[in-house]
């Protein structure tokens, strides 16, 4: 089967990577094509139309995206791409390294033919990606790397469809999304339930801010932030602040019963949509200084919202749609709507 990108009437540019869209929002894009100028290139897990000021959360990787660009030399994308299209790296000459997340489980024909100087492909899932085609991979070498966490064994990559060209397997002390380099460091980790993620200088063990990105989308029925993340990587323990729940991140996260963020001491803002369509979704406990908009519309068993003192700003439809019918507002809220 030969996979192409969906039709799209808009497409809008941000940040050297050019995107399409259905002419009706439906919440998704595609990663369509690669015009910037950069040697690295990072595929975020949403992006916010320049247009019309809409959150997009981008869905898969188009065909030809990069194809033939010969300035790449790393490619990193972060949690929520399923799919990567025909020939998105094809002839990357310059690419020597790519992180993919474990979202990503489908993987189109040719998709890095031709990158002779692939060194590795650090893929953050537990079981191999879907392949329509034995042609992905190049023929010189290249490694695999997954979790340890992962069942994936040499023989089981050797034996299934599209791996021949594999010159290496290997397991990495990596129980969670997460991709270093030398200079730079970019997190996915499971932590309080939640896929939170950060991205700078180094793993020292100083306090990065950190943002919940995107659910964990097996996770359990309650989740309660506490005050900071925690996990050790390279044998260091950085010091994480939770600052920010970001637009989506718990979209129609069905599982999800309960979220109390009264223990997130820095939590700062809640984005739009956080938890749009949790349908079974009953109580929230919030604190944070802004709430967006539509936070909570779409979860129709949600019948208690707890406003902590420390609120400031409610963005507008924050229970459209709910089972709420009354909301109490804590004396420091300064705007609504």
């Amino acid at each position: 089967m030969i996979g192409f990108a969906a039709n799209a009437t808009r497409t809008f540019t941000v940040s050297g990577i050019q995107y399409s869209t259905a002419d009706t929002y439906n919440g998704l894009c595609t990663a369509n094509k690669y015009v910037g100028t950069g040697t690295t290139v990072s595929i975020p897990t949403a992006v916010t139309n320049p247009d019309d000021s809409k959150i997009y959360r981008v869905n898969q990787i188009g065909y030809q995206f990069a194809k033939g660009n010969t300035k790449i030399t790393s490619v990193e994308v972060l949690w929520g791409t399923t799919i990567i299209l025909n020939e998105a790296f094809a002839n990357c000459t310059a690419l020597t390294k790519v992180n993919l997340p474990s979202s990503c489980t489908s993987f189109y024909q040719h998709i890095f033919e031709g990158c002779s100087k692939l060194e590795y492909i650090a893929y953050a899932g537990t079981k191999l990606p879907n392949q329509s085609y034995d042609t992905n991979f190049p023929s010189t070498k290249c490694k695999l790397y997954m979790p340890r966490t992962s069942t994936v064994t040499s023989a089981d990559v050797q034996a299934a469809y599209g791996y021949q060209n594999i010159s290496a397997f290997e397991k990495n002390n990596i129980p969670y999304d997460f991709y270093y380099g030398s200079n730079n460091v970019s997190i996915k980790a499971i932590t309080d339930g939640a896929y939170t993620s950060y991205t700078g200088d180094g793993l020292a063990s100083k306090e990065l801010d950190i943002t919940i990105v995107n659910a964990y989308p097996q996770g359990t029925g309650s989740v309660s932030l506490n005050a900071a993340a925690s996990f050790t990587a390279s044998g260091t323990t950085p010091k994480l602040k939770y600052v920010a729940i970001g637009p989506y991140a718990f979209d129609s996260k069905t599982a999800l019963t309960s979220i109390n963020t009264t223990n997130a001491t820095y939590l700062k803002t809640i984005g739009d949509g956080a938890f749009r369509n949790c349908t079974a979704l009953t109580t929230a406990t919030i604190k944070a200084e802004t709430i967006g908009a539509s936070a909570f519309s779409g979860c129709t068993a949600l019948n208690s919202i707890t406003l902590a003192e420390g609120v400031k700003t409610l963005g507008s439809g924050i229970i459209r749609g709910t089972a709420v019918t009354s909301l109490k507002l804590p004396a420091s809220l300064e705007s609504f709507g």
